[in-house]
């Protein structure tokens, strides 16, 4: 029986767990936090069909909250974007503590082993594999080996961080990679003044993404910026955010977390001999928005497959098939979205005033079909540019990032479907540098 190690109780890790340990693996989970405080104090919105893909039936008594039409300001807020709700029937806004639970009971009912208050703190490498991890757990620090490490550790892991350069995988995310964010339910002390979830692209001037959202007894705020900040920039965020927004209150009544959550494409290499990334370790989430429940859910029943179809064998050529997979099914759409991340990471609130308020970004280009996503729309650039013409080197970046978009796609998609060390080498170089 071969030994599962998965770092992190995070959602495809979780999943992958799962359906491991129901086809006869040793899997044992280690989760930094205590039992019954794994996940944030939010909402969040995700593709019910995720869980379909991965076997898993929602409770019948699931509390589930009400998804709001998207509308989206430039930082002048002087128009006003409303992008059509194509969101599905399957999308659904759900606790992110009970989503956890959910997927925690999966693993359990299945077999899985959850050992909490466990801090995974680095890789054990052999040679060219890794074999291991060290966890801190009640003031000691052990070494616990396995056939196969999931790292489900989040944007920041301590274990891709710390692999040794040979091995190639990303590191540190850059800037305009990640988003610093802050996201806290505050009471609602008056009438509500929208109906919609109100997207705010370089709110104040300051670059990234915040909104707001009324429900019948809170107000939904998400700070989101690329650079770090302080609880003082919140409350300034907030009291700004009061002025157009009247009812929002002072008293937070969930949340108040800050949290990092990459916003990019996802990493170039998902395996290695006895390593295999998932979730935000991997930044499976939509560029620019974040969100990847959905995306890390799927990943996580794909990863299982693919370890259960070689027959328990986890070195490089076997677990390619899992980031075959993904990128053929998720991440060649989510690397064309990345460009315009890449874009407005480049970009002044002065510009993005332009490209709104000029009908260069219209309702067309903006979609809720990925939970608010930016699409690039390539045969519209020259009819962009002549409503842009008064500012062609950002049209200019705007068309490159077009063409952009649609390469890294395609190549995205013509992955190797079989491993191969310098085909895959020349694929992930390609796929970074795109």
């Amino acid at each position: 029986m071969s030994k599962i190690i998965v770092a992190g109780a995070g959602h495809g890790g979780l999943v992958a767990a799962a359906h491991l340990a129901k086809n006869g693996y040793d899997v044992t989970v280690y989760e930094k936090k205590k039992k019954g405080t794994v996940g944030y104090d939010w909402t969040d919105a995700f593709d019910r069909s995720a869980l379909t893909f991965a076997g898993i039936e929602l409770p019948a008594d699931t509390k589930l909250y009400h998804l709001h039409p998207m509308a989206f300001y430039g930082p002048s807020q002087k128009v006003k974007l409303i992008a059509g709700d194509s969101r599905g029937e399957y999308s659904t806004n759900m606790d992110r503590k009970a989503i956890c639970k959910l997927l925690i009971s999966f693993a359990e009912e299945n077999g899985v082993k959850i050992c909490y208050n466990s801090e995974v703190l680095a890789p054990i490498v052999e040679g060219d594999r890794v074999i291991g991890i060290n966890v801190r757990s009640a003031g000691k620090i052990k070494a616990v080996c396995g056939d196969l490490i999931i790292d489900a550790l989040g944007c920041n892991s301590a274990l891709r961080l710390n692999l040794p350069a040979f091995m190639d995988m990303e590191g540190r995310f850059n800037r305009a990679e990640v988003f610093y964010s802050y996201r806290a339910f505050y009471e609602l002390t008056g009438e509500p003044s929208t109906e919609y979830h109100e997207n705010h692209f370089f709110h104040n001037y300051k670059p990234g993404l915040c909104w707001f959202m009324d429900y019948p007894d809170y107000c939904d705020i998400l700070i989101g910026r690329f650079d770090p900040f302080t609880d003082d920039d919140v409350a300034e965020t907030v009291a700004k955010f009061r002025e157009t927004y009247p009812e929002l209150g002072t008293k937070i009544l969930r949340g108040g977390q800050h949290a990092i959550i990459p916003i990019r494409k996802a990493i170039g290499r998902l395996v290695l001999n006895g390593y295999v990334a998932v979730g935000d370790s991997a930044a499976m989430t939509i560029p620019l928005i974040g969100s990847g429940i959905s995306n890390s859910v799927m990943a996580g029943k794909m990863l299982a497959d693919s370890v259960i179809a070689a027959e328990g064998v986890t070195d490089v050529a076997s677990l390619w098939r899992y980031q075959v997979q993904y990128f053929k099914k998720i991440g060649a759409k989510m690397a064309k979205i990345d460009k315009m991340r890449e874009l407005i990471g480049t970009m002044s609130g002065e510009d993005v005033d332009f490209l709104l308020e000029n009908g260069v970004l219209t309702t067309e280009d903006i979609s809720a079909a990925t939970g608010g996503g930016l699409k690039i729309g390539v045969p519209q650039v020259a009819e962009k540019a002549y409503r842009g013409k008064s500012n062609l080197p950002l049209l200019g970046k705007f068309a490159l990032k077009a063409r952009q978009g649609g390469v890294i796609e395609a190549h995205a998609a013509n992955i190797p479907e079989i491993y191969n060390e310098k085909a895959a080498d020349a694929w992930i170089q390609k796929y970074r540098t795109i």
